[in-house]
C-alpha cells in the first residue's frame, strides 16, 4: 500500500511539473490528421519534462471537433497517462491509430472542467509503414499522393504565393516535379517561370540556392529550354558571388573575395553549390560554374570522416550527428558528383541523427527535417526504414495536418523559432518521393553509396541514441571504462567525442590504455585516443611521447589531434614546442590547400589557452619567427588572430623582424573567417602606434573606412583611441577622417542609423583631439631587409604549348616513332645536340638548377622545386616545355636567384578563355585561375623581396582556328598586357610573346594571319618583344608524336629551342630597361 501511495504521490509530482503553463511559452504543435494544436513544456530543447498536452485550437470540420475544445488538457494516449514525452508519445498513438490495427481510432485521456476520461478521435486509416519506409510503403505512397493533390490545389489558388517564402516556394514545386505525375506539370511550369525570373539583392545566398535548384531540376525534368536563359543567369550569380575560398555567406561576396559580415555561412552554401551542379546538368555551360563547383568541393571534402560541415569556417561539428542539415545536403552532393566516400560518410551521419538531435538547428531545425531522408537515402532502404521506424515516422505523423498538408513543427522551445508559419509540405513530401526517383534530391541518379542491410542501419541508428540538450552526460557516464574505450575506436567522431569526455569526467582513466591505442593501425582508433587525450589535459603526461610520434604520421587530421591533445596536456609536454612550430612553418598546397595544419597549431599554441599564450620563455626565436610568419598568412582570420599573443609577449627589438609581416597582416586581410577577421588588424594597429610605426598610422585610417561593418560601433572607437597616440603627426590623415565622419553618418549601407550616427561622432570628436594635440612623438618606419637580393620572378603562361608536349625519353616504336626526337636522342642526333648535353651531369642524371625555382600547378597539385626535365602536366619527367631552355638563360644572366611561376592550360582562347578585363565582355575563367595562381605562388615566398621582372606569353592554337578571334587577337593580347601590368603594379613589365611556329613558315592561310596578329599586337605594346619560332619545327619523321602537328610534333628539341630564344628575348628586354616600375 505504501509502494502505491509513493508511485502516486511521485505521479501527482511529476505531472504538476510538467503542466506549468508559461503565459510567455506560445509554441504549441500540431497534433497529427486530428485538426488539434496543443501546447507542451519544453526546456532546454526537450518536451520529456512535459506530462500533459494543453489544445489550443482545434479546427472546423476536423476529426477532433465536438471531441475536444480549446483549453481541454490530454493527460495521456492509449488509457495510459504520458510517462516520459507527450510530443513522441502522441506521435507514435497517431501512427498506431492510422493503421488496421488501431482501427483509426485515437484514444485520449481528456481533462475537462476538473474531470478525466476516456475520448476517441476517429482517424482515417492509411496503414502502417514498411521496415523499408518509405520505399515498398503502401501507407507512404498514399501519404505522398494525397499530399500533391492538396498541395497542387493550394498553388492553383490565385493568393498561393502571396507571403510565401521563395526557399518553401521551390520545396513545394520540387514536390510536384518528384511526382512525375504530369496532371501537375501546367502548375509546375507556372512556378519555373517564376524561378526564372527570379531576383533578390538581401540574403541572396539562401534563397538562390533552392530557386535555381528547382529550376535545374525542372529543365532536366521536362527540357523546357525556355527557362535556360532565367537558369544560366541565376547559376553564374551565384558561382561569380563566391569567395575567394569557394564559400558564400548572407549575402555574395565583395570585389575582392571576402564576405562581409558573419562571413562563410555553409547553410546556404551547400544548396548553393547542389543548385550548381544541377545546372550544368541541366546544361549551363561555363568554366566560372566549373571554377565555383571545384572550390566549393575543395573546401567541403576536409569535413569528410570528421564531424558534421559546421556553421561556417568552423571546426566540424561533433556535438551531433547533425547540424541544420549540412549532413544530408552533403550526402546528395557528394552522391550527385560521384564522391562515394564523401557521400558515405555523410549519409552514416544522417542516420545517425535522430530523436532530440534533429530537434536542434541554428535558428530552427526547418533544415535539418528538410535534408533528413534525401541524406539517410543514400545508405539505401534498410537504412529509411530504420531511421523512420527510431524518429521518423511519429515526427512525420505528428506534423502531418488532417487536410494533409504541412507547417513547420519547429524544434522544442518556448517561442517561435525563424521558419514559424513556413508552409512545410514540401520538405516532407519530398521524403515521401524517395521511391519514385523522378528528380536528382529524390535519388534520380543511381547510388554510390553501399546499402546497409538492416542489422548496420540499426547500429548506426544505436549510435545517435544517449544524448539529449538537457541530459548530456549520464547516458556515457553510466557506461563502463571498456565501453566507452569501445565507442572511441567509433567510425563516429560524435560518439568519440562523447566517450572522450565521459572519460575527462572520470578519476582515474586508462592512460596507459589510450597511449596503445596511439598505435593502432585504425585511424579512427588513434583519434579517439587523441580525443580521449585531450579532455584528460595534464593526467594525459604519459602519452607526451608517443604524441610527438604521431606528429610524423602522414594523415593530416591525426597530426592535428595528436598537436591539440599536447596543447591540452599544458606544461609537461612543452618540450614538444619546438616541432610544433617547425609543423605550423610548412605549407603543403597539395595535400593541405587550406592551411589547416597551420590553423589549428595556431590555435593549440598561441590561443590564450595555448601553449605560449601566456609566455614565450624559452622559446627559441628564429622557430618563432618563421611559424609566426607562416601563420600571419593562413587565410582563416580566427587562426591568424590567435597569434595575437605573440605581439604581446616581446619587446620591441624582439619584435622587429616581424613588423613586415604584422603589417602586411593588417593591410592583406584574411580571405575567411571575417568574423574573426579583426582581431589580429586591430591588434597589429595597437603594437605599430605604441611603437610609432608610421605605416600604421595611415594603414589605421584606411582600416577604419573598409572594416567589416558587423560591431564596427564597438571598433571604432577603439581605433580612434589608438590613432590618437600619434599625436599631432595624425593631422595629416585629418582629411581622410573628415571623409569617413561623412561616409559613417550619410552614406553607409545596412547599417542602423543611430550607430552610424554613433561613428561619425567619435571620428569627429577624435579629429578635434588631434587638432588640439600637441604630443609629437618620433615616428619610425618599417625598414626591409636590403641585403637579400630581390628574387626575380618571371610568369610563363599559356595554352598546351607552353605547359610543355616535349617528349623527354618515351621511345615506343608506335606511339613514339622509336624515340626519334625525344630528348634523349636530341641529345646525340639533334642539330642542337652540343648545347643539351649540359642538361646532364657527369653521372648520366638529370641537372637541377638551384638558382632557379619553378612553380607549376596542375590541377590541384602545385609541383615546385629546382628547375630540371619534368615541369609539364603529365608529371614525372617524361617531358618540358619552354621552361627548361627560358629557365637556363636566365640562371646564366641574372645574379639574382630566379623563379619561374608557370601558369598554362591546353585548349584554351584569348579571344573566350584569357578574355581579360579590358577586352570587354565576360572576363575569361583563365586569365582568372592565371592571375590567382600566381598570386598564391607569391604568397609562398612570405617576407622574401621579390620583383615580377617579366611576363612570356607562348599561346594562339585556339585563336587560330577562329577568324573571330584573329580578328581580335592583337587587341586582345594588348589588353591582357595592360591588365597584367595593373594587376601586379607593374607598369613597365618585359614581355616577350612567343610565334605560333608550329609547322614552320606559311605565306597564307588562317595560320599566316594569325601570326601576323600577334605580331601586330606585340608591336603595340611597350617594352614587348616579339619571337620567331618557324626555325624551330622539325618534320613528323623526326620527331616522336608524328600526328601532332599543333604540339611540334612533340619534338623535344623545339621545345628547347623556342624557350632559349623566348629567354634570349627576355635578357635583351632587361639590358634595356633594368626596371619594370
Amino acid at each position: 500500500m505504501q509502494i502505491r501511495l509513493n508511485v502516486l504521490v511521485l505521479t501527482v509530482l511529476f505531472a504538476v511539473a510538467g503542466s506549468c503553463f508559461a503565459a510567455d511559452q506560445k509554441h504549441d504543435w500540431n497534433l497529427g490528421a486530428t485538426g488539434l494544436r496543443g501546447w507542451m513544456r519544453c526546456d532546454k530543447l526537450v518536451t520529456s519534462d512535459a506530462r500533459e498536452i494543453r489544445i489550443t485550437k482545434v479546427e472546423k470540420g476536423s476529426p477532433a471537433e465536438g471531441v475536444l475544445k480549446v483549453g481541454d488538457v490530454i493527460l495521456g494516449v492509449g488509457g495510459k497517462p504520458f510517462s516520459h514525452d507527450p510530443r513522441t508519445e502522441m506521435g507514435l498513438a497517431l501512427t498506431l491509430a492510422e493503421s488496421e490495427a488501431g482501427r483509426g481510432q485515437l484514444n485520449l485521456t481528456r481533462s475537462r472542467d476538473g474531470r478525466t476520461g476516456e475520448v476517441v478521435v476517429q482517424l482515417p486509416i492509411i496503414g502502417t509503414y514498411s521496415a523499408t519506409a518509405p520505399y515498398n510503403c503502401p501507407k507512404s505512397k498514399l501519404i505522398f499522393e494525397q499530399g500533391c493533390s492538396e498541395l497542387a490545389r493550394r498553388i492553383a489558388t490565385p493568393d498561393y504565393a502571396q507571403h510565401l517564402d521563395p526557399i518553401p516556394r521551390s520545396l513545394n514545386a520540387l514536390a510536384l516535379l518528384a511526382s512525375g505525375d504530369p496532371s501537375f506539370l501546367p502548375l509546375i511550369q507556372k512556378e519555373a517561370q517564376w524561378a526564372a525570373s527570379y531576383r533578390n539583392e538581401g540574403m541572396a545566398t539562401w534563397y538562390f540556392g533552392y530557386v535555381t535548384m528547382f529550376l535545374a531540376e525542372y529543365k532536366i525534368a521536362t527540357g523546357d529550354d525556355s527557362v535556360m536563359p532565367g537558369l544560366t543567369r541565376l547559376a553564374l550569380e551565384a558561382a561569380q558571388g563566391q569567395s575567394a575560398v569557394g564559400s558564400w555567406g548572407h549575402g555574395f561576396a565583395k570585389p575582392d573575395g571576402r564576405l562581409g559580415g558573419y562571413g562563410m555561412m555553409n547553410s546556404p552554401g551547400l544548396p548553393l553549390t547542389i543548385s550548381l551542379v544541377l545546372a550544368r546538368e541541366a546544361g549551363v555551360k561555363d568554366p566560372a560554374l566549373d571554377l565555383a563547383i571545384e572550390r566549393s568541393m575543395k573546401l567541403l571534402r576536409f569535413y569528410v570522416g570528421k564531424g558534421a560541415i559546421p556553421y561556417g569556417d568552423h571546426h566540424p561539428w561533433i556535438e551531433t550527428h547533425e547540424d541544420n542539415g549540412k549532413c544530408g545536403m552533403a550526402a546528395v552532393l557528394f552522391n550527385t558528383l560521384g564522391e562515394s566516400k564523401g557521400a558515405e560518410f555523410f549519409s552514416h551521419m544522417s542516420l545517425a541523427s535522430h530523436g532530440p538531435e534533429r530537434d536542434c538547428g541554428h535558428t530552427g531545425n526547418f533544415f535539418n527535417i528538410l535534408w533528413a531522408m534525401p541524406g539517410v537515402a543514400q545508405a539505401g532502404p534498410n537504412a529509411t526504414g530504420a531511421w523512420m521506424k527510431e524518429y521518423g515516422s511519429w515526427y512525420f505523423d505528428l506534423a502531418r495536418r488532417w487536410d494533409h498538408s504541412y507547417l513547420h513543427q519547429g524544434p522544442p522551445e518556448p517561442g517561435s523559432d525563424s521558419y514559424a508559419g513556413w508552409d512545410s509540405s514540401g520538405s516532407y513530401l519530398l521524403a515521401y518521393a524517395m521511391p519514385l526517383k523522378k528528380i536528382h534530391l529524390t535519388g534520380k541518379r543511381p547510388g554510390t553509396v553501399t546499402e546497409l542491410d538492416a542489422t548496420a542501419a540499426q547500429s548506426l541508428i544505436v549510435d545517435g541514441r544517449g544524448w539529449d540538450n538537457k541530459d548530456r552526460k549520464s547516458f556515457y557516464d553510466s557506461l563502463s571504462d571498456e565501453q566507452l574505450i569501445e565507442r572511441l575506436e567509433s567510425w563516429s567522431p560524435v560518439v568519440r567525442e562523447r566517450a572522450a569526455m565521459a572519460l575527462g569526467r572520470r578519476k582515474n582513466p586508462p592512460v596507459t590504455r589510450l597511449i596503445e591505442m596511439l598505435d593502432s593501425p585504425s585511424l579512427d582508433t588513434r583519434y579517439g585516443a587523441c580525443q580521449a587525450l585531450i579532455f584528460l589535459r595534464k593526467r594525459g603526461a604519459p602519452a607526451v611521447d608517443t604524441l610527438q610520434k604521431t606528429l610524423q604520421h602522414p594523415d593530416l587530421w591525426l597530426r592535428i589531434k595528436a598537436a591539440e591533445a599536447l596543447a591540452a596536456i599544458g606544461a609537461p609536454a612543452t618540450k614538444a614546442v619546438p616541432q610544433l612550430l617547425e609543423l605550423l612553418a610548412q605549407v603543403d598546397r597539395i595535400n593541405d590547400p587550406r592551411g589547416m595544419q597551420q590553423r589549428y597549431l595556431s590555435f593549440a599554441l598561441f590561443d590564450n589557452d595555448g601553449m605560449l599564450g601566456r609566455s614565450l620563455e624559452g622559446v627559441d626565436r628564429p622557430a618563432l619567427y618563421k611559424a609566426v610568419r607562416a601563420g600571419l598568412k593562413n587565410e582563416d582570420g580566427r587562426a591568424r588572430g590567435s597569434i595575437g599573443s605573440v605581439y604581446r609577449h616581446l619587446s620591441i627589438d624582439e619584435i622587429k623582424p616581424l613588423l613586415p609581416a604584422i603589417y602586411e597582416a593588417i593591410i592583406q586581410p584574411a580571405p575567411s573567417g571575417e568574423m574573426f577577421a579583426d582581431g589580429i588588424r586591430v591588434e597589429g594597429l595597437r603594437l605599430l602606434s605604441q611603437h610609432h610605426i608610421e605605416e600604421g598610422m595611415h594603414a589605421l585610417v584606411t582600416y577604419t573606412r573598409d572594416q567589416n561593418p558587423w560591431a564596427s560601433e564597438q571598433r571604432t572607437p577603439e581605433l580612434m583611441e589608438i590613432l590618437l597616440t600619434y599625436g599631432s603627426h595624425a593631422k595629416a590623415v585629418i582629411p581622410e577622417l573628415t571623409q569617413i565622419a561623412n561616409y559613417f553618418e550619410k552614406d553607409e549601407k545596412d547599417f542602423p542609423k543611430h550607430l552610424m550616427r554613433m561613428k561619425a561622432k567619435c571620428v569627429r570628436e577624435t579629429i578635434s583631439a588631434i587638432k588640439a594635440s600637441q604630443a609629437s612623438p618620433q615616428l619610425v618606419r618599417i625598414v626591409a631587409n636590403s641585403e637579400a637580393k630581390p628574387l626575380k620572378v618571371f610568369i610563363l603562361a599559356g595554352q598546351s604549348n607552353m605547359e610543355g608536349q616535349g617528349v623527354v625519353s618515351m621511345d615506343g616504336k608506335r606511339d613514339y616513332n622509336g624515340g626519334k626526337g625525344n630528348l634523349v636522342w636530341s641529345m646525340k642526333h639533334s642539330q642542337s645536340a652540343e648545347k643539351l648535353k649540359r642538361l646532364k651531369n657527369e653521372k648520366g642524371e638529370w641537372v637541377v638548377r638551384d638558382d632557379v625555382q619553378i612553380s607549376f600547378k596542375v590541377e590541384d597539385k602545385v609541383r615546385k622545386g629546382g628547375l630540371t626535365v619534368g615541369y609539364t602536366g603529365y608529371g614525372g619527367s617524361s617531358h618540358i616545355g619552354p621552361e627548361l631552355g627560358f629557365g637556363l638563360v636566365m640562371g646564366d644572366y641574372l645574379d639574382e636567384p630566379v623563379l619561374l611561376i608557370k601558369t598554362a592550360w591546353g585548349g584554351k582562347s584569348l579571344f573566350v578563355d584569357f578574355r581579360p578585363p579590358s577586352s570587354g565582355g565576360q572576363v575569361g575563367p583563365y586569365y582568372t585561375k592565371m592571375v590567382e595562381e600566381v598570386r598564391a605562388a607569391l604568397a609562398e615566398l612570405g617576407d622574401q623581396k621579390y620583383e615580377i621582372a617579366g611576363f612570356v606569353w607562348q599561346q594562339g592554337w585556339n585563336d587560330m582556328c577562329e577568324k573571330p578571334a584573329i580578328a581580335e587577337y592583337a587587341q586582345n593580347l594588348v589588353n591582357l598586357v595592360k591588365d597584367l601590368r595593373k594587376e601586379f603594379d607593374s607598369p613597365n613589365l618585359p614581355v616577350v610573346v612567343g610565334q605560333l611556329g608550329n609547322g614552320g613558315p606559311v605565306t597564307s592561310g588562317d595560320m599566316f594571319e594569325f601570326r601576323k596578329a600577334q605580331e601586330q599586337g606585340t608591336g603595340q605594346i611597350k617594352n614587348a618583344l616579339f619571337v620567331k619560332t618557324t626555325d624551330f619545327a622539325r618534320p613528323a619523321e623526326l620527331s616522336p608524336n608524328t600526328t601532332h602537328g599543333h604540339h611540334w610534333f612533340g619534338n623535344a628539341e623545339s621545345y628547347f629551342l623556342i624557350g632559349e630564344a623566348l629567354g634570349e628575348g627576355m635578357k635583351q628586354l632587361l639590358k634595356e630597361s633594368p626596371s619594370n616600375r
